[in-house]
């Protein structure tokens, strides 16, 4: 139990001052190790600490060998969706008599697809960045403000139910028309972002395609986001 208590509240340091990287980590770490010097806790409480600690950098070290692995499904989305787009050229041609101005109208067609694409690409680090700050705000409440989420308690609702103040601090940089939703409850949470950038996500990012929602084998998709493993089927 100590282990799970410090576990938390280490999680819960990392994520207010917005840790990233290891070095910074360690600087909370030190003050945890410092805290339990001056408070005199035995030995057994500072080995359920250190456990605590190497389960948190562990974890860290898991989400980028995630990340790592992430980044090369998108650059062989990039290329699947530059074939994509000349397969539907393509069938174009299949279609109308072929001439020079049908196939420079498929030559365009792929292009704007290629184009589209890129410039979408682009927004995804941003839109993912602001769907992790939202789910550490919900585990924020979920620990010390659980009534805060109450209205999205069994039902989707947008951010703003929740966080007036974090819908603020979306990135005006994402599409227009971007917008997100919240369920959570004392322990698990689901946040999705809208379609604007699902089309990119199901070729970029195809884990994060919400499976109860996203099941068209067309481009598109209603919404993609994160979740825990209790709000998969939300």
């Amino acid at each position: 139990m100590a282990g799970e208590r410090f576990e938390a509240a280490i999680r819960n340091a990392i994520a207010k001052r917005r840790a990233e990287t290891p070095e910074q980590r360690q600087q909370i770490y030190q003050a945890a190790r410092a805290s339990f010097q001056r408070l005199a806790r035995g030995a057994e409480d500072a080995a359920a600490l250190d456990s605590a600690i190497a389960k948190i950098e562990a974890s860290f070290a898991d989400n980028s060998v995630q990340l790592e692995k992430a980044q090369k499904r998108r650059h062989l989305a990039s290329a699947a969706f530059l074939l994509l787009a000349g397969i539907a050229a393509g069938a174009l041609a299949a279609v109308y008599t072929i001439s020079p101005s049908s196939s420079a109208a498929e030559e365009e067609i792929g292009a704007r697809f290629s184009r589209q694409y890129t410039s979408d690409l682009q927004h995804m680090p941003t839109v993912i960045a602001y769907l992790r700050e939202i789910t550490d705000a919900i585990v924020e409440r979920q620990r010390n403000n659980r009534e805060s989420l109450d209205p999205a308690k069994g039902k989707l609702v947008a951010l703003s139910m929740i966080d007036p103040d974090l819908v603020k601090k979306m990135p005006e940089s994402l599409p227009r028309g971007t917008q997100f939703i919240v369920r959570a409850d004392q322990k698990d949470l689901k946040v999705l972002a809208n379609w604007t950038l699902c089309g990119v996500a199901m070729f970029s990012n195809p884990e994060m395609l919400d499976p109860v929602r996203s099941r068209t084998d067309s481009i598109g998709c209603p919404f993609f986001g994160m979740w825990t493993s209790g709000a998969v089927k939300w």
